[in-house]
């Protein structure tokens, strides 16, 4: 008498999943033809190779994607080149598990060649320390005149204390050099080394048609306490 056909038998191979797609994608301007790309280790073995496509912002993306080179699971960034200047570019980043891709993630980046002058503290605090309830205000400047193009609100990432403070941007007429960002001291706020700036620090950067990076820095003398 022939068996029954066990249940895993009869529930045949099991399909592969597709990876989930890229978080904390971003881009920036590498040279005026370049760009830089970066986003998060899912931590996924069974990723093989990494995939991007871009295109000018807001036309349509095309059908091919382009293999990251050399990628694989452990992979975290991309340098694409062959870019124009200025422009501005959308691109998308997925992962693939063999023939298995999975969502994608998008981010824009400009290649304007505008890069940024310098940042300061524009703001003056009582004596040499800021206290809860007074306002930081940060000048970034621009070698040329530069508009906000988003729908948005930008803000600026500062450090206080080693945690992340979110200051503010201050609408300012386009086409200028400089724009300023507040962000009002809480009560928790301590630092007394000095507030500091990444080279990311600058959300939407590439709507303000340039993000020229720069090292992380101690801006002034002040200090909060």
């Amino acid at each position: 008498m022939a068996l029954a056909a066990s249940a895993s038998a009869l529930a045949g191979p099991v399909a592969a999943q597709a990876p989930a797609a890229p978080t904390g994608f971003w881009g920036h301007q590498a040279t005026t033809s370049s760009v830089d790309l970066g986003w998060d280790n899912p931590g996924n073995a069974a990723i093989t190779k990494y995939q991007y496509r871009y295109a000018l912002y807001r036309t349509n993306l095309p059908n091919q994607w382009t293999d990251v080179a050399s990628s694989d699971s452990s992979t975290t960034s991309a340098t694409v080149g062959g870019l124009s200047s200025p422009r501005r570019y959308q691109f998308e980043i997925r992962a693939c598990a063999g023939a298995d891709c999975g969502g994608a993630s998008r981010t824009r980046v400009s290649t304007a060649n505008v890069p940024i002058s310098g940042v300061s503290i524009t703001s003056s605090p009582t004596g040499d320390t800021y206290a809860a309830g007074e306002t930081i205000v940060v000048a970034v400047r621009w070698n040329n005149s530069v508009r906000y193009a988003g729908l948005s609100h930008p803000y600026l990432d500062i450090t206080i204390g080693g945690a992340s403070r979110r200051a503010t941007w201050n609408y300012t007429a386009r086409g200028q050099a400089t724009h300023t960002f507040s962000y009002t001291v809480q009560t928790a706020d301590v630092d007394s080394d000095g507030i500091s700036i990444g080279p990311n620090a600058l959300s939407d950067a590439d709507l303000f048609y340039a993000w020229g990076g720069h090292p992380t820095m101690t801006i002034g003398r002040h200090r909060i306490v």
